[in-house]
């Protein structure tokens, strides 16, 4: 798998304690997408299954913004920021990247799946590219 130089600014990454940001360069960059590990909170939602999830936090997510977010899990993303994303995603609008249609997955919630990334070592992220396009991906971690 070639590396990515990434290109969408607010990667819908929930609760991953860890770094606080990390930015993985490489080339070319995956426009659609998502985290697949650690797993992103919407792409989590639909591998439970969009019309019945498992977890409280994907019912809770579906019944804040129904079924369609989970559908179009690979589009998280704020297309028009024009390079200024950390501006256009407000704070706490992360796992939505400022998008209402996803609002359901920014819930603070303590049941969301997380990852225990280690502070020594080295530790693979996996981004599921589903269309690449030209451009920069910065990665934004939570640390819980």
């Amino acid at each position: 798998m070639r590396p990515l130089r990434a290109a969408v600014a607010a990667v819908a990454l929930a609760a991953v304690p860890a770094l606080a940001i990390v930015v993985i360069t490489g080339s070319p960059a995956g426009g659609h997408g998502t985290m697949a590990t650690p797993v992103s909170r919407v792409f989590q939602c639909y591998a439970e299954g969009p019309e019945s999830p498992d977890s409280a936090a994907c019912r809770q997510a579906v019944a804040i913004g129904g079924t369609q977010p989970l559908y179009d899990w690979n589009e998280v993303n704020q297309a028009n920021a024009g390079g200024n994303h950390k501006a256009v995603v407000p704070d706490g609008k992360l796992c939505s990247g400022g998008r209402s249609k996803y609002a359901g997955f920014d819930q603070a919630r303590s049941d969301w799946v997380s990852t225990t990334i280690p502070t020594s070592g080295s530790y693979t992220f996996r981004f599921r590219v589903t269309a690449q396009h030209p451009g920069v991906f910065e990665l934004y971690a939570t640390k819980r």
